[in-house]
């Protein structure tokens, strides 16, 4: 009788033996493999803390910092606190905290802190106190009436809801629909400015001759001041005849309309070769008969290289005409290369009539604007009546404005007057000078309108001026205003997504994956 045989055992114990092995091994490589993605995505999360960026996809790059307002956050040297007062249910203020946290992602200096006055109530009630804010009440939400407060020591700024966007008038008639004029980055690095930059600059505007005033009027500078005023930048108007104070940082002399006197341009000589700034806005004045009145600077302009026409410029290209018409508004795109115009290259500036102001050659002045090819500048006021140059006319492009940097050495000293610290005897003490052949280009009807380059133009002569890189100016943004208009019937269909065909989607996949992982 034959023996049964063990050999179906022993070949089942041979098998499990490995198939356990292959158990723990699949156990194995899955434990590695977790450990492995988890030790992936902690790297990738460090990296990303650690070195990040932010992109910007919206069509107008609203959330996209300028280059001036990166270069005020890299010149910081001490710690800025920005305090967004976000009421419950203001979703049009997301925007604006988007744009914030892009000022705290460029630099380290910023700190960012949304503070809600219905959920921290509290907290709100100490800063109101601190910073002397007052509250209201809309749609049952508490609101500040300020949407934020810069903070650098012991000084502070608000930035009003008004500061950050205003509809721009003059597009509604567009067929791409009304625009938004976003001034949200201009008034957040205004603020930056104002808190960080210490005592504020001051600049002085000459009268007594028929220029620009100070105070709000249709012939006056009032925009310019206000968007200086936010830059931390004082504007004074001397009393005339007065001299020139030395805590001015820059004297304008916009569009006198009558010669300024030689003394009173002798001032002006002392003032710039002491080392102040000096911007010459000089519109071109009818005299009686055909002829141009004189400002009273050619020589002072020409003894620092340079011309001042005696002329009025007439630009002929159709396309930079505002009305078709030669001797009204016309607009400037040509520009030279110069850190002052950085802010606005491709940008026009609106101009209403001109006169030529040239650099002499080899002077070291520099031309900044131009006109086209097609115009010229007129002389003899006679030839208007043809549009045509005659023989000793200014021939296209015709250059509009021009600066230099005036140089001066210390005067020798005496014999007998007490000595002082030493200093270079080259070293230069100068200041500046701007001549620009237009001052209406100033006025609110052309500074208010941001499809013109008027006011970062003028900010940016101030910031030139004055040496003050923060002023050469950020400009405001323009975005469409595309209001999203939902009926009720959308709403119900939105429900209706949302609380069914979403979970049936989500039910309907499981049991997909049910079914094809069932035995």
């Amino acid at each position: 009788m034959t023996a049964p045989s063990n050999e179906p055992a022993a070949s089942s114990v041979a098998e499990a033996v490995p198939s356990e092995d292959r158990f723990l091994a699949h156990r194995t490589r899955g434990v590695v493999g977790s450990i492995l993605t988890v030790w992936i995505l902690l790297m990738l999360a460090y990296l990303s803390f650690r070195h990040f960026e932010r992109w910007d996809w919206t069509s107008e790059a609203r959330y996209t910092l300028s280059g001036e307002s990166l270069r005020v956050l890299a010149e910081l040297d001490q710690d800025v606190e920005i305090y967004l007062f976000v009421p419950e249910g203001q979703h049009d203020l997301e925007d604006f905290e988007e744009l914030v946290a892009n000022y705290q992602a460029a630099s380290p200096r910023i700190t960012v802190r949304r503070i809600s006055p219905d959920r921290q109530a509290g907290e709100f009630r100490l800063l109101a106190q601190r910073f002397q804010l007052n509250q209201g009440s809309v749609n049952g939400s508490t609101i500040a009436d300020v949407a934020a407060v810069v903070v650098a020591g012991q000084r502070h700024w608000k930035v009003d809801y008004e500061d950050l966007r205003a509809p721009d008038m003059s597009s509604f008639d567009d067929e791409d629909g009304p625009k938004i004029d976003v001034r949200a980055e201009e008034s957040f690095t205004g603020a930056i400015v104002e808190v960080t930059s210490g005592t504020p600059t001051r600049v002085c505007v000459l009268s007594g001759h028929g220029e620009l005033g100070v105070a709000n009027g249709p012939r006056s500078i009032s925009g310019l001041r206000d968007r200086l005023d936010r830059m931390n930048v004082d504007v004074e108007q001397l009393a005339p005849r007065a001299d020139i104070p030395d805590h001015c940082a820059a004297l304008f002399v916009l569009g006198p309309e009558t010669p300024v006197p030689a003394e009173d341009v002798r001032r002006v000589q002392e003032y710039l070769e002491r080392g102040g700034n000096v911007f010459l806005a000089l519109d071109p004045v009818l005299s009686q008969g055909e002829r141009l009145l004189p400002t009273g600077f050619e020589a002072f302009a020409r003894s620092h290289g340079i011309l001042i026409g005696n002329d009025l410029v007439l630009e002929l290209d159709p396309q930079r005409l505002g009305a078709g018409d030669p001797l009204n508004a016309f607009f400037v795109f040509d520009q030279a290369q110069h850190e002052l115009l950085e802010p606005i290259i491709g940008l026009p500036i609106a101009m209403m009539q001109a006169r030529s102001v040239r650099a002499v050659e080899g002077s070291g002045a520099q031309e900044l604007l131009y006109t086209s090819d097609t115009s010229y500048a007129e002389q003899d006021l006679s030839g208007l009546r043809t549009l045509e140059p005659n023989g000793d006319d200014l021939r296209g492009p015709v250059p509009l404005a021009a600066l230099v940097t005036v140089e001066t050495t210390a005067a020798p000293r005496a014999a007998g007057e007490p000595t002082e610290p030493e200093v270079d005897e080259g070293a230069p003490n100068g200041g500046r000078l701007v001549v620009v052949g237009d001052a209406d280009f100033m006025v609110p009807e052309l500074m208010g309108r941001p499809e013109f380059a008027n006011a970062t133009f003028a900010s940016a002569v101030t910031g030139w001026l004055t040496q003050r890189s923060a002023l050469i100016a950020v400009p405001p943004r323009q975005a469409n205003a595309r209001p999203m208009s939902i009926t009720e019937g959308d709403m119900s269909g939105i429900g209706f997504r949302v609380l069914f065909l979403l979970p049936a989607a989500m039910g309907f996949l499981g049991l997909s994956v049910w079914w094809s992982r069932r035995p």
